[in-house]
């Protein structure tokens, strides 16, 4: 039986919040090779390669810094742990790209458990989620997967935490904009109880592409937990994920 942690995390203003919650029904915890933990503010520029990553030329161009500062505002990230081979690769480039006098200056430093958390550098993130709540309303900003972590589960995985933290949070309803050329994400969100609500035209500036908004119905009714449980279990069976979890 798997179950959803209720691990505890720290905002930018020192405030411990905890993120035990799976609207009611019997807890899962999910993850194949991704897991889901709040960003901070050291993922900050990586979060803006992702989205450069995801977009190309469309990307909007956020400073995350600023953001993961904001009220009311989460992001959360898919992370893997690197393959052996991976490892092997970054630490190659690392050496090349570290010069002697560099690594010998590094070694009179503090050694940075003594004085700070490690940085992650055994996981990749794979993609990101952004969601505001106001009042008892959540909406989706930003959903971004590196392109060769793509298909694997991983945006589905987001969304999936995305609406578990909005539940979480009070809200009542989540809502997001999407092109309308987007087949993919917008089938993808469907399967989520996400439904076509309204639409901004002209709404996307490189193309004047219209925007579709979708809405879900109220997540903290019955059915939709319903729906989200079977969800759950069919990810769970489609990817082989042992659990779903949120980590600091």
């Amino acid at each position: 039986m798997s179950h959803i942690s209720g691990h505890r995390k720290e905002d930018a203003g020192g405030e411990t919040k905890s993120n035990a919650s799976i609207l009611g029904f019997p807890t899962y915890t999910l993850a194949n090779r991704y897991q889901v933990r709040y960003a901070t503010l050291k993922d900050a520029s990586e979060m803006e390669r992702i989205e450069r990553a995801a977009f190309g030329s469309l990307a909007p161009g956020m400073n995350y810094s600023h953001e993961l500062k904001r009220d009311h505002y989460q992001y959360l990230l898919a992370v893997r742990n690197l393959s052996a081979e991976e490892l092997l690769a970054r630490n190659k480039r690392r050496r090349n790209g570290f010069s002697r006098f560099g690594r010998r200056m590094a070694s009179l430093m503090p050694h940075p458990s003594r004085t700070e958390a490690p940085d992650r550098t055994d996981e990749i993130v794979a993609g990101m989620i952004g969601t505001v709540t106001a009042a008892d309303q959540a909406h989706v900003m930003v959903v971004a997967v590196r392109p060769d972590e793509r298909k694997r589960g991983a945006g589905e995985l987001l969304l999936i935490a995305a609406l578990i933290e909005s539940q979480r949070k009070g809200a009542r309803n989540a809502s997001l904009e999407v092109r309308k050329s987007n087949s993919t994400a917008r089938a993808l969100y469907k399967k989520y109880g996400f439904a076509d609500t309204g639409i901004r035209h002209r709404y996307y500036a490189d193309n004047n592409e219209d925007a579709i908004i979708m809405s879900t119905p109220l997540i903290t009714d019955g059915n939709f937990t319903q729906l989200l449980k079977q969800r759950i279990a069919a990810y769970r069976t489609r990817w082989r994920a042992s659990n779903l979890m949120v980590t600091a």
